[in-house]
């Protein structure tokens, strides 16, 4: 009987489909995001409006501690660090933010 071939074992790297909790669309692998310290992943330009949301409302800042929280609720993980808000924060959006 004749050799069967081999076939060689394919290595491709799963990508598990995660959606915006923020706009309900699809993160696509290559887009730039925020993620908070529990893994719940935003697309930057939804995390920025809901800074910007979160920013005109001082009521709701000082319910949150004038902390920007994990808009995924329930969520208990740590408030946003000002290094993350200034990955994907302009300068108008940082400035709005700090006036508070």
């Amino acid at each position: 009987m004749g050799q069967r071939a081999s076939t060689p074992a394919t290595n491709k790297a799963t990508y598990k489909i995660v959606k915006c909790p923020i706009c309900l669309d699809n993160i696509q692998q290559n887009c730039n995001t925020v993620q908070c310290s529990d893994k719940h992943s935003f697309h930057a330009e939804c995390f920025a409006e809901y800074v910007d949301s979160c920013s005109g409302d001082a009521a709701q800042l000082k319910d949150q501690d004038f902390c920007i929280k994990c808009p995924q609720r329930p969520c208990d993980s740590n408030p946003f660090s000002h290094e993350d808000l200034g990955r994907v924060l302009t300068k108008e959006q940082l400035n709005t933010y700090y006036s508070n």
